[in-house]
């Protein structure tokens, strides 16, 4: 009877570990296929060109998806979800530099794309493609790194370049689209 019991309960809890990583592992590949969607989206663009307003935005090299600027993307559509406002300066007077300063990403180019009451990311990047300065953002050859946050009606698009290590920033330029 005490195996029985023992066997039961090793099978009960084994099923629980289960059931447990099968509902993380499935929570991190929607992550992961949700990362491989809007960068796919966003090289295909960037990998054939396009037009930006009058200007014909010659090919760029990919970009690959930064979690940091995921984060700092997310921090700036929640803050501007919760207090309902849209700019690029946060209400402390932050702008994209100095948000990726606070959360550690060491950035020799930064940039940021907002858009808000989109209901979905295709329609989001319609908007910046139509968009002269959201779009020449997205087609910026300088920016190798991307991150992008929804929070309610905000979206918040960054874009950046990691500094090169034993480098010194000695500006604080970035753009907004």
């Amino acid at each position: 009877m005490f195996r029985l019991m023992i066997s039961m309960l090793l099978l009960f809890g084994y099923n629980s570990l289960a059931a447990q990583t099968s509902v993380e592992t499935t929570q991190e590949d929607r992550q992961q296929r949700r990362v491989a969607y809007l960068l796919k989206e966003i090289n295909a663009i960037r990998t054939k060109g396009c037009r930006c307003g009058k200007k014909r935005m010659p090919k760029v090299a990919p970009l690959i998806w930064s979690d940091k600027l995921e984060y700092s993307a997310y921090l700036h559509a929640k803050e501007m979800s919760e207090y309902d406002y849209f700019g690029h300066k946060s209400r402390s007077g932050e702008d994209v530099g100095d948000r990726a300063d606070k959360i550690g990403y060491k950035w020799q180019n930064i940039g940021e794309n907002l858009a808000v009451g989109q209901t979905d990311f295709k329609q989001a990047l319609r908007d910046w493609l139509a968009s002269d300065s959201h779009c020449r953002m997205i087609m910026d050859a300088k920016m190798t790194e991307m991150g992008l946050a929804r929070v309610g009606k905000y979206w918040v698009h960054h874009f950046g370049t990691v500094m090169p290590p034993q480098t010194k920033r000695v500006s604080t330029t970035y753009r907004e689209g």
